[in-house]
């Protein structure tokens, strides 16, 4: 009886295609059906994504909330050789990597630490046009459509570098270099003003005290309540690359310490009191890097004089991309070549310019794209405006394993295509006219599909011997050994990735070029793929297979494409 009910409903269901009675019915596997879509988003993925994330491989990253109100805590540090009242002084106009200033660009006369201080809050909380770009909030809040809202606080005084946390004597740079670290200070100062009332520093739009504890102040700043602050950001006073005079001869530093860097501490959740985990340590003047068009559209760099008189307009990119990794994101370049044709380095943790990806995006919560599960039609808007987009792993993918695979198959961390709809607009727009620094490549100043290969499959590495080992792919947060853990399994710097079975090195995420045959170095308004072009069939990657090993089993046609929306007809590739 149950048997005779099950094929009675069989044969009422509607079918693609129909042989004369029951028995005879098939679905053509290669016919495009509008039901060959799904979203990712679904709760299992997402989990299995933060927990990855959030464990940073080793259970030590802690990344700032990506979503919601996240309060970033910016520190100004001076140090005695920089005083903060000559910030302004040292910068000449290509990095900075001397102390004072030679040939034909005079030395500023200081731009003065309150003033300084007001610089500091533009760029990392202002308005767009507070900026020559944007902020590092106006950027977040508009690449992430909304989706998450950096309202922290810069400390309204400069402190002093310290190397000793009892006395807190301020120290030359060289001193803070040879006997400290950014983690160490910034952890110690945080500590500080928690400790020692330097948190009724704080005050709200009235002028009133904000914070009546130290344990109130570090409360504030874990905005998810996860036992950390969400992200403490140093601005120093020194140039980076800073020098010192050794018997008249002018030395770098420490290029490892003054720079702009991302870095992460080893403490543990302490609910009570949260301690510090991911940081950012970087030059006030990685703030005036961009430099300005001039009226025959040139890029001119600021002099020390103007950012001195505060006519040089802050500039965010060197911040948002740092801040970045604070989020839990990763460099897209190379560091063994220091080069980033990869991901076509219009991409904000390539080279700091232009918007994050659909990757990146997914990574952060930002998106929710659609999945192709086989051939099938589909239409999305404008990515960068909506966050709309397209991941389609390989034909078959969700045929594979059991029901409950099929049900729950994850498909971020797997291996699969990624389609975007680009436009020169929001905060792609100064950089596709303006060359960042002078020097950087433009982003594409044209509307175009921009398609991505993603390796994102999971890892588990075995440490157990001292050194990282790989011990195999999996799909999911497994319960491992005390010296076992899940990550990424690929990176976009060979000597940190794996190879494929043919040799070749796996990279995380990569651009497909649609002129690849000219070998370009980064991305440009030919790279992008237009109405009527054919992917992953003839000349655009026609022998295309995934890492894997598998093929990826589909052509992709772009039936129509305008600033508004993409139309891609995706076939099975015969």
């Amino acid at each position: 009886m149950k048997s005779h009910k099950l094929l009675t409903l069989l044969c009422t269901l509607p079918l693609v295609a129909v042989a004369s009675g029951c028995n005879s019915t098939k679905v053509d596997p290669d016919a495009v059906l509008p039901e060959n879509q799904r979203h990712f988003r679904d709760e299992e993925e997402m989990n299995t994504l933060r927990q990855v994330v959030s464990g940073g491989g080793m259970g030590i990253a802690n990344p700032a909330p990506s979503t919601g109100d996240t309060r970033v805590l910016v520190l100004p540090i001076s140090f005695t050789d920089f005083p903060a009242e000559e910030i302004g002084m040292y910068y000449n106009g290509e990095g900075g990597r001397k102390h004072f200033p030679t040939g034909d660009i005079p030395a500023g006369t200081g731009r003065g630490a309150e003033n300084a201080i007001k610089d500091i809050e533009k760029t990392f909380f202002g308005k767009p046009e507070d900026t020559y770009w944007h902020s590092l909030a106006s950027y977040y809040k508009a690449s992430s459509y909304g989706k998450l809202n950096l309202n922290g606080m810069v400390y309204p005084e400069w402190i002093p570098a310290f190397t000793n946390y009892d006395t807190m004597a301020p120290v030359t740079a060289k001193e803070f270099a040879d006997k400290s670290s950014a983690q160490s200070l910034i952890t110690d100062t945080v500590r500080k003003i928690a400790k020692t009332n330097r948190y009724k520093a704080f005050k709200n739009d009235k002028g009133q005290q904000m914070f009546q504890s130290g344990q109130e102040f570090l409360k504030y700043f874990d905005s998810d309540s996860d036992g950390f602050v969400d992200l403490v950001e140093v601005v120093y006073s020194a140039p980076y690359h800073a020098q010192w005079n050794d018997g008249g001869t002018w030395k770098a530093i420490n290029d490892e310490t003054f720079w702009a860097y991302c870095g992460y501490t080893t403490a543990s959740a302490n609910l009570g009191n949260p301690n510090v985990g991911k940081y950012v340590f970087q030059s006030y003047y990685t703030m005036f890097e961009s430099g300005y068009l001039d009226a025959s559209e040139k890029t001119v760099n600021w002099t020390p004089q103007e950012i001195s008189d505060g006519v040089a307009k802050a500039d965010a990119h060197t911040i948002i991309h740092e801040s970045g990794h604070g989020l839990g994101l990763a460099d897209y370049y190379s560091y063994d070549t220091q080069s980033a044709p990869q991901i076509g380095a219009c991409d904000m943790m390539a080279l700091n310019i232009g918007d994050h990806n659909s990757y990146s995006k997914s990574i952060l919560g930002w998106t929710d794209p659609v999945v192709v599960k086989g051939p099938t039609e589909v239409t999305v808007k404008s990515f960068t405006e909506t966050g709309e987009c397209v991941y389609i792993p390989y034909r078959g993918y969700y045929d594979d394993g059991t029901d409950i695979d099929k049900k729950y198959k994850n498909t971020f961390n797997t291996e699969y295509i990624a389609l975007e709809l680009y436009n020169p607009t929001g905060v792609n727009a100064t950089d596709s006219h303006h060359k960042y620094n002078g020097s950087y490549p433009l982003c594409p100043s044209t509307n175009g599909l921009k398609i991505y290969h993603v390796d994102s499959r999971l890892g588990l590495f075995d440490y157990s011997s001292g050194s990282k080992r790989f011990a195999g792919y999996t799909s999911s947060i497994v319960s491992t050994g005390s010296n076992v853990y899940v990550d990424f399994a690929h990176d976009n710097t060979p000597s940190r990735s794996l190879k494929n079975a043919k040799g070749e090195t796996i990279n995380l995420i990569e651009y497909m070029y649609k002129n690849k045959k000219s070998n370009p170095a980064y991305l440009t308004n030919d790279s992008l793929y237009q109405q009527g072009d054919v992917i992953f069939d003839g000349e655009h990657f026609g022998d295309f297979e995934f890492n894997s090993g598998n093929a990826f089993g589909y052509k992709i046609t772009v039936k129509a494409l305008s600033a508004e929306s993409v139309t891609l007809l995706i076939e099975a590739k015969k």
